[in-house]
């Protein structure tokens, strides 16, 4: 830790370091190692009894909000396996490359979660370099996206951008992005065929929720074909959107 905590950005701290027994890894107990570094002190009180006195002192010490990075580093039997978390993402190498010394575990669950967290921080993100999204088109690309990755069995990027993107604009927008996504995080999603991970795309779809919320008024949910959502202004400036159905139950 020392050696690599020389640089005068990386900030100075407390390593705490754990074991941690009986941890549940998909249904199989295990045990783990826990490393935590706290870069700032929070002051509490301390209050004790004398005799019929009650004194309150002033303490040093962490919280769950002092930590600033920390690792779990899973004892299973076969390999290890290392759970990393950070605050910020500053400093990130010092903490992955230089002292845990990791890569990340290039595997289909890794993968079919990252592409699905790429999609969403593309979509959210603010500046669209020109491309105009409103939010049910976001929903419709997010829901397509889930779409492709259920009815197949192998990701591949320029099919998944046929697949969820209207237009070539877009589609090349998202290229960039997953570029710059890429070497940000140090990852390769995108150059080669990867086997999708089914009960990945599961339990991210019950966390998804395509719902437009109307101030305290309406809940709007898409579930499909965005040509029946059309949104406008009226001329009084009141927003709107527009609904297309065939059946009302």
């Amino acid at each position: 830790m020392i050696e690599n905590s020389q640089h005068s950005n990386i900030k100075k701290g407390v390593l705490i370091i754990s074991l941690v027994e009986d941890v549940v890894v998909d249904g199989v107990y295990t045990n783990a190692i826990s490393l935590i570094k706290c870069e700032s002190e929070n002051i509490f009180l301390q209050q004790g009894k004398k005799s019929q006195k009650y004194d309150i002192t002033f303490q040093a010490g962490f919280n769950q909000k002092s930590i600033d990075k920390s690792a779990v580093i899973l004892l299973n039997n076969v390999n290890f396996e290392i759970i990393v978390g950070e605050k910020t993402s500053q400093d990130t190498k010092f903490w992955k490359d230089g002292f845990l010394q990791i890569d990340v575990l290039e595997e289909h669950n890794h993968n079919t979660k990252a592409i699905i967290d790429l999609t969403k921080d593309y979509l959210f993100q603010e500046d669209f370099d020109g491309v105009k999204l409103s939010k049910p088109d976001k929903m419709e690309i997010l829901n397509k996206s889930f779409d492709y990755m259920k009815s197949n069995d192998y990701f591949q990027l320029k099919d998944f951008q046929q697949a969820i993107f209207r237009d070539e604009n877009t589609e090349r927008n998202f290229v960039e992005f997953t570029e710059t996504y890429e070497n940000e995080n140090d990852i390769t999603l995108t150059s080669e065929p990867f086997e999708i991970s089914k009960s990945v795309i599961k339990k991210q779809s019950k966390q998804f929720k395509s719902v437009l919320k109307l101030d305290k008024n309406f809940h709007i949910y898409v579930h499909g074909n965005r040509d029946l959502i059309n949104q406008g202004v009226d001329s009084d400036g009141r927003k709107y959107y527009k609904l297309y159905y065939t059946d009302e139950e």
